[in-house]
């Protein structure tokens, strides 16, 4: 079996503590959060696929056309990793403010609990 790149590895490492956070946090149950970790964690994979296939080919691309002339553009993957890495960005924005509340709804609980 191949052995993952560092970088995977270090991003299953991080991914899995913040499931441990979400849990304490009692967001392991929230259908949101699931789905929305469950979205981010795919939207990593694309754009690790993407940048490993960008890596491999030149950043512009020629297009010939039936008369013969010849253009070069951007690379389409190049957009498409784009693309992806913004609404990645979302997914990522949305899941850090779940959390955010979840902590809030937990220090106020805490708080509570101090005053009785």
């Amino acid at each position: 079996m191949a052995k993952q790149p560092k970088q995977i590895d270090e991003y299953q490492q991080q991914a899995a503590q913040f499931e441990k956070d979400a849990a304490r946090l009692g967001l392991d149950n929230d259908f949101l959060f699931k789905t929305a970790l469950e979205r981010y964690t795919v939207q990593v994979q694309v754009l690790q696929r993407l940048k490993s296939e960008i890596d491999q080919q030149a950043a512009t691309v020629k297009r010939e056309y039936v008369r013969g002339s010849a253009s070069t553009y951007a690379n389409p993957l190049i957009s498409e990793f784009n693309k992806t890495a913004s609404a990645a960005n979302q997914t990522c924005s949305l899941l850090a403010k779940l959390k955010a509340e979840a902590e809030k709804r937990l220090d106020e609980m805490d708080y509570l609990s101090l005053e009785l």
